[in-house]
This record gives C-alpha cells, structure tokens and sequence, in this order.
C-alpha cells in the first residue's frame, strides 16, 4: 500500500456565516481541529455479561494567530469582541485535498503582547459544539 500524507499549508479557516466571515488563514501559524474521548464505565451485571460505557467525543479548534492589535479588520480585536458567541467555521488544513471540515465554534478572546522585540503570537482555543463533519470544498 502506497504511503498518503498531507501537508499543512494552502489551507483554510474561516469562522462566521458566509458574507460576514472572517479570514483567518493569513494570520494562523498553526491549527489543529482535536478530538477528546471519554468513555462510560462498563456495566457489569450478574450474569457475568457487561456493557460497555457510552463514549462521548468533545472537538476542539486550537492553533497560534499572528497579533494584529490595531490593525484595519483585527482578528485579535473581533475574537475580543466576540468572546463567547458561537459562529460557524470551516477548516482545511490542505485546500488541495479536497476536502474540509465545518461546524460551529464558540469564540474565545485570546492574548495580547508577547516577548519584547519579537513577532506577537496568540494561542487560541475554541470549543466546538456538537460534532463537526467533513464536506467537500466547492
């Protein structure tokens, strides 16, 4: 079997709906769209037979953006004031797969500053509600 793999770059994120989306791809260095599972305890009952516990999965969008404080159309500035909203995103780590992932996101302001004399990152971390799901890139 031939070996598959896929870069990360050429891709996209954008969160908001579609007309008032913001663009956030020119501004994440890094992005990871991660799964958390949780799995129920298993059940035992006299017969000896068991059930396994429910597995419940929780998304998560994190990644670094470049800070744009003061910037026409600031990232930074938007997420402060939208913190805590929920809005839809769309994320290919590869636009040349194809494919993308879309759901909806609740917004987390993020930091400001950094190290002196160094370009300012900020870590982001949005929780996604529900399960997203994968589309294709139209």
């Amino acid at each position: 079997m031939a070996i598959n793999t896929t870069v990360v770059g050429n891709g996209l994120l954008t969160i908001g709906a579609v007309g008032s989306e913001k663009i956030f791809a020119s501004q994440v260095t890094e992005c990871t769209l991660e799964p958390e599972h949780e799995a129920g305890d298993t059940r035992y009952v006299l017969s000896g037979e068991s059930k396994s516990g429910n597995l419940v999965t929780t998304w998560t969008l994190s990644g670094n953006l470049l800070s744009d404080l003061g910037q026409t159309e600031s990232l930074q500035e938007w997420l402060f004031d939208e913190n805590g909203n929920e809005h839809p995103f769309e994320f290919s780590p590869n636009n040349t797969t194809g494919k993308k992932v879309v759901g909806v996101l609740q917004v987390r302001a993020v930091a400001f500053g950094g190290e002196a004399n160094a370009e300012a990152e900020a870590e982001f971390e949005f929780p996604v509600t529900g399960t997203p799901a994968i589309e294709s890139i139209v």
